[in-house]
Formats: structure tokens, sequence, C-alpha cells
């Protein structure tokens, strides 16, 4: 296989050179730039008949701006807090609320308040969402394409506890330093078993979506009096965001999730890299293998037009 990396300067001042003799192409974009520049390596690459990976630029699109996700989101039938692009649309009684870049990702931007800490706010500005904060934990779920189960099969659920802040958030600051697998005293990051319920949610979510072989998706979950982690209900996870194009350094939660996976041999993810192993010969127990194979394995899939 062909592989080198080519910087995004060189790619749009040439691309036909820089995508010669090249079957696959990986968005390597940052999720702190406007989204509409994210597509520039899956759309040209495609337009050179090159498949991008991890995903096409609709689903990317669609998945990385707010307002599409909520709407997806809901229409799959995840519970999605009260949000709108108005802040005067919003329930005034809400006491606090989160404002948030439309297209940006990596948490850039986001801010927690009061609804009159934005009474300066540009009516019908479509460049940021205002929606109901909801106390609770933070949980981040990754998620893969099986091409042997033909569906999506999701790592453990990563949990944010905190001891006793039920409105902490993992915001960019947060994420900034978790990537070096740092987190704060007073969060205690679990790792879980996914509720079928939600997993089964997750698929027709990224059907919806379309045209992805990895993501990540972030839920606040408030929980009952009763409930725990390991317990909680559908109705008790919020919807927050998708990723398409997660996260997926070491020391990252949606690496963090699928490593937590293959330890567990009770897991769909353990079954899926313990199969891929016997059909390639390729050791799947590690995280980097496991996800390169399923971004590789649905491209192939994708350029057959057999997705």
């Amino acid at each position: 296989m062909n592989v080198k990396y080519i910087d995004i300067e060189t790619f749009i001042g040439s691309p036909s050179v820089a995508l010669k003799n090249i079957d696959y192409s990986v968005n390597l974009i940052c999720g702190n730039k406007n989204i509409s520049l994210w597509a520039l390596v899956p759309s040209i690459s495609y337009w050179y008949n090159v498949i991008p990976m991890p995903n096409r630029t609709e689903a990317m699109i669609a998945g990385e701006r707010k307002d599409t996700a909520n709407l997806i989101a809901t229409k799959v039938g995840f519970s999605c807090p009260e949000w709108a692009t108005d802040i005067g649309d919003l329930d005034q009684s809400i006491r606090t609320i989160v404002k948030k870049p439309r297209d940006y990702g990596s948490s850039s931007g986001l801010e927690i308040g009061e609804i009159r800490d934005f009474k300066d706010h540009k009516k019908n500005d479509i460049e940021y969402i205002y929606q109901e904060f909801v106390e609770g934990i933070d949980v981040t779920i990754p998620i893969l394409y099986s091409d042997i189960h033909k569906t999506y099969l999701c790592g453990h659920g990563v949990a944010f506890i905190p001891d006793a802040d039920a409105a902490w958030v993992l915001d960019s600051g947060a994420k900034s330093i978790n990537r070096v697998g740092i987190v704060p005293e007073s969060i205690t990051k679990v790792y879980y078993t996914v509720p079928k319920e939600i997993v089964n949610k997750i698929n027709k979510l990224m059907i919806f979506l379309g045209n992805s072989s990895v993501g990540r998706i972030d839920f606040r979950v408030r929980l009952k009096p009763s409930s725990t982690i390991y317990d909680a209900t559908l109705d008790e996870y919020n919807f927050i965001e998708i990723n398409p194009t997660p996260t997926m350094n070491a020391k990252s939660d949606f690496v963090g999730g699928i490593e937590s996976a293959l330890a567990d041999s009770e897991s769909e993810i353990y079954s899926y890299a313990v199969e891929t192993t016997a059909e390639t010969g390729v050791d799947m127990s590690r995280p980097c293998s496991i996800v390169a194979y399923t971004m590789l394995k649905y491209a192939e899939i994708t350029s057959n037009g057999n997705e």
C-alpha cells in the first residue's frame, strides 16, 4: 500500500498530483477549525475517485453541525435538551443554558451561564445554538462499523463522574488536559458496557447519518436517585453531539473506550477483533489495529458501492 503524508497547502495546490496513485485518504483536520474547511480533503479526494476516511463529506458535516445533529438524534428517538438558534425561543424559565458555536468541534467556544448572561446575543445568529444545560454526568461512547456483523458496534462508554459538582463539564479546557491522560482528582473516569437500547438507537443514528466508518457520541446522563451509570435507561441519556471524526490519539477517550472493550471478552468489540484476527491473520487486539482495519474495510465496501 502506498502511504504518504500530505500537508494541506500541497494538497490544495495540486490535488491531482498529490492524489496520484493513492487509493484512500485520511482526513486529519483539527476540530478547532470551522467545519466548512473540514470538507476540503474528503470532497476533493472523492472528486478524484479517492475514497476518504473515516467518512465522506455529507456525513461529517451533518454530524458535526450542532443543529442538524440534534435534529437527527431526535428523529431516531434520543432525548435532546431544549435548544434554539435564537435565545428568545427558549423556555425562559430554564435556569442555565449552554452557548456553543454551531460549526466547531473540540468544544471550542463553549460557554455556560444563565439566560440573562447572554442578553446581548444577536437575534437569529445562526453561528451559535443555545441549549438547556443538563446537570449530571458527561458520557462519551466510541463507535465502529463491523463489516462482519453489518452493523455499528459500541466500545465501552466512558463516564466522567464528579465527586460533588454535577455542573462539571468536559469542555475544551478539560478535553485538552484529558488528551494527555490527566483527569481532575474530583472526577472519576468509569468504563462500562453500553445498554443495548442505547446501542440500538446509536445504530439508527449512524445509519441515518450514512457513510461513516467510526464515530463518537456524547451524552449528559441525568441519573435518577436510584440509578447508577451501569443501569441508566434511555430516558436518562440526553444527546449532546456526535463526532464523525473523533480524536484518535492514544490518550483519547475514543481509543480508551475501544481499548476497555477489547479487554472485555463479553463485549461485541472483543468478538469483532477475534473474528477479524482469524480472517486476516493480523492481531486486532490493539485499538490502533482494529480502528485502522475498520476504516479501511469500510472504505473498500463503500468504494464498491455496497454500503
